[in-house]
This record gives C-alpha cells, structure tokens and sequence, in this order.
C-alpha cells in the first residue's frame, strides 16, 4: 500500500497521475481534489500578474561611428551643427598618455570618442562623434591635416522600453549613423 502512495505521489509531480490514480481510485484510496483558484482567464479577459522587470537602459542621443583607413597625425577640428546648437572640438593624434583626454570641446553635450591610447600611433584614431540629444537635422565637418569631410543628415530617432513595455517610466530614444573617411 505505501508503494502505491508513493508511486501515486509521484506521478502526481510528473503529471503522469492517470493511470496511477485510475488504479488507485479502484481501490478507494483516492479523493478527487478541490479547486482552489482557477488560473487561466475567460477568452478575451487579461490577468493582472505583477511583471518582472530588468534595469537596463540605452545608450540615449544620437552617435555618429567615424571609421578611416588610417588617421594622419595632426590637428583636428570637428563643427557639429545641430539644429539651432553649434559645438566645437579640437583634438591632435596621436593621442596623449591614457587617462588624458586629446579632444577638448565647447559644451558637455557633445563628445568624441578617441580610441587606441595604448596603442602604437598609427593605430590610434577617433571612433564617434556623441551628442546628448538627437537633433532633427545635422551637420558635421571634420578638419583634419590633410583634408576635410563635412556629413549632413536629417535625423529620425528610434524609441523603446528596454526593459518592456509598462516597465521604464518613459521611451529610450537614440539614433545612429556612420561615416567612413577616406583622408
């Protein structure tokens, strides 16, 4: 009898209870079960069951990826317009020491990247441009030693919920772009 219990058990977890209860019902050891709660909704109707939601966010405003073959050693000028803003950044390649920022601007809201300060200087380079917020339309002129680029865009932005929908208190907007220069 208690082997039976403990297969009914058993089966019971695996949900394989059928033909264990059926044989067990026979023999009147078995009670059929209450319902408590019922767990699937009426067709149409939607259950409210607390979300599980992650804490990641996006990288927000708009980035232009800058990529060249080689970038000549000397100064360089970037003119970001964006919209009714004008920003202004001058750096030089190679780059200083790490931890020395090579590119000074006129306002936090824009950046560039600089990439490879503990590589060899033909290796260094400057990987993108970031502004904070996305702008609708843009113009970027590069200055380098031995040229010039200028990129101009009319932006769209892309929005989203990280995290799902109904889980971040707001959309996380970007918007992305790339340039390759031939200098």
């Amino acid at each position: 009898m208690q082997i039976r219990k403990t297969l009914f058990m058993l089966g019971m977890l695996l949900g394989l209870c059928l033909p264990v209860a059926a044989k067990a019902q026979e023999e009147g050891a078995v009670k059929r079960p209450k319902v408590i709660e019922k767990s699937i909704a009426p067709l149409g109707q939607v259950t409210s069951r607390p979300r599980a939601c992650t804490q990641m966010w996006c990288m927000e405003g708009y980035t232009l990826n800058l990529s060249a073959s080689a970038w000549p050693h000397g100064y360089y000028q970037f003119k970001i317009i964006a919209d009714e803003n004008v920003y202004n950044c001058e750096g030089q390649l190679p780059l200083p020491t790490c931890g020395m920022p090579a590119v000074t601007c006129n306002d936090k809201a824009v950046q560039i990247g600089e990439s490879g300060c503990a590589l060899p200087p033909d290796a260094q380079s400057f990987h993108a441009l970031t502004l904070s917020k996305i702008p609708e339309n843009l113009v970027v002129s590069i200055t380098g030693p031995t040229g010039a680029v200028t990129h101009e865009s009319k932006l769209e932005k892309k929005c989203g919920f990280p995290n799902g929908e109904g889980c971040d208190p707001r959309p996380c907007c970007s918007a992305a772009e790339s340039l390759y220069i031939e200098w």
